[in-house]
């Protein structure tokens, strides 16, 4: 792993096993990156979304589903990038609404970087595209 390839972001966790989520934040802030973690869509939508930069989602969540919630904050946020994580290798054989990266858990950690460096680098240029008729 090396923390110095992608820029840092602030990443929203949205996972419901805490040593899950936990594991995570570590080793994103590690790698740079600012971190927060809900254990649910609930929680997470309680957040202003405007603060991040990066949303990594897990897709089985107790009440509302991860996948929904994504699909609400991609509606609002359209620049935001977003990872969908998922522990059923059943979700990786379908379409995920449009969502063109979604890792199994468990994955490495190599995975996740690669997966937040492509995300910002999508992001970057959704952001260039919306600003390009300013300029």
């Amino acid at each position: 792993m090396t923390a110095d390839l992608t820029p840092s972001a602030r990443i929203l966790i949205v996972e419901d096993n805490v040593a899950v989520a936990r594991s995570l934040e570590i080793l994103l802030t590690y790698l740079g990156h600012r971190c927060a973690a809900t254990a649910s869509a609930e929680e997470a939508e309680r957040l202003d979304h405007q603060l991040f930069d990066l949303a990594l989602v897990d897709i089985l969540l107790p009440g509302a589903s991860g996948l929904a919630f994504a699909d609400r904050i991609a509606a609002r946020r359209p620049g935001i990038g977003i990872i969908l994580m998922t522990g059923s290798p059943a979700h990786l054989h379908h379409p995920v609404a449009g969502f063109r990266r979604v890792l199994l858990k468990p994955f490495r950690p190599r995975n996740l970087e690669e997966a937040i460096a492509h995300a910002l680098r999508q992001r970057r240029r959704v952001e260039e595209r919306r600003l390009a008729p300013l300029r």
